[in-house]
């Protein structure tokens, strides 16, 4: 009896030490805050919300964020595009980044992680480099030349890129490769959506072997709220994007959009294949028969908002909640149970 009772207490351990944490973290991208000098002036005849309204709106955004942060709460995830940019000169431009950082942790006590955006240099690199590299450092724990870092979130893997820099590609598989232990979750966190949809062949080989966990790639840059899963050799990978950029509710489709056909002219001009005729017939061949799945949730308010992402052993799911707080917030499931934890090296 007193070798069953410690066999039995050696295997709940066991199991207690496997079980996987159960925490959340919110995400927002494409705040594209600015100044006159840049943001004001460049929306006018646009569709996206004047920049003092902008304001207002985002800090009751950020508000209900954090009232609903508790202690399980671990971070934020900005995708991307902090900044309008254009700015008009690099002083200006960094101060901008400093003025955003410090308006985020006014209202978060919790750590806030950047991937760098397309308008994060537009204007000039300097202001970037001066006013947010500094800050993605400080967050990522090292001294950065290029926005690429990951760390560890118990047994789950957090990897972002910045992939408008040579080499992000090299970067993931290099940080699964240096990863010790198995991994419950892998998320990829970069701006543009240029994993998934893979663009070529060296995108492909790495969507290959993430497919190979369960793997979700998070994104910002399409300005929307959207879902796209793609079937890899009979493994799942879903790509999510949540469009915190507060546009006019014009912008969006008045229903929920499934067909990825649609989609797909928006998708060609945002990843600039229209610009290069063979991607865009690599796309048309190589990406579209993968592609299994696509859904835009960004009808009725629920493009402008943010992701309380929850994350346990039951799965990955998302809230996203819109503008309009007299709406219930949206789930939106992301990743299911039906995957095994794997190890960096694919083993099970």
């Amino acid at each position: 009896m007193q070798k069953f009772l410690s066999v039995f207490l050696l295997l709940l351990t066991f199991v207690l030490l496997r079980a996987g944490e159960c925490y959340k973290f919110f995400m927002i991208s494409d705040t594209h805050f600015g100044s006159s000098e840049s943001f004001s002036e460049k929306i006018t005849g646009s569709r996206r919300t004047r920049a003092d309204k902008a304001m207002v709106l985002y800090r009751k955004l950020f508000a209900d964020m954090a009232a609903k942060s508790d202690s399980s709460t671990k971070f934020l995830i900005h995708a991307g595009d902090v900044i309008e940019g254009y700015a008009k000169d690099d002083l200006t431009q960094q101060k901008e980044f400093e003025r955003s950082v410090a308006l985020l942790k006014d209202y978060f006590s919790f750590p806030v992680y950047f991937v760098r955006g397309n308008h994060e240099t537009s204007g000039g690199a300097n202001g970037y480099i001066n006013g947010l590299l500094p800050e993605i450092s400080r967050s990522a724990g090292k001294e950065l030349t290029v926005a690429n870092y990951s760390f560890s979130q118990g047994r789950d893997l957090f990897i972002f890129i910045d992939c408008y820099s040579p080499g992000y590609l090299s970067f993931i598989d290099r940080s699964l490769r240096e990863h010790k232990g198995d991994i419950r979750y892998l998320f990829v966190v970069l701006h543009s959506d240029l994993l998934l949809p893979f663009r070529d062949n060296a995108a492909k080989r790495i969507m290959q072997k993430l497919a190979g966990f369960n793997t979700l790639i998070l994104h910002g840059h399409t300005h929307c709220t959207v879902k796209l899963s793609q079937n890899i050799n009979g493994k799942s990978i879903t790509a999510f994007s949540v469009g915190t950029c507060l546009s006019s509710p014009r912008s969006y489709p008045s229903e929920a959009v499934t067909d990825f056909s649609k989609q797909l002219a928006r998708i060609n001009r945002q990843a600039g294949f229209e610009r290069y005729p063979v991607k865009k017939a690599y796309f048309d061949r190589e990406s579209l028969p993968y592609i299994s799945g696509f859904q835009d949730f960004s009808n009725n308010g629920f493009a402008q908002g943010y992701a309380e992402i929850h994350v346990s052993d039951d799965g990955v799911y998302a809230l996203i909640q819109g503008t309009d707080f007299k709406q219930k917030p949206l789930r939106v499931e992301l990743i299911g149970t039906e995957k095994n934890t794997k190890n960096a090296d694919g083993e099970k």
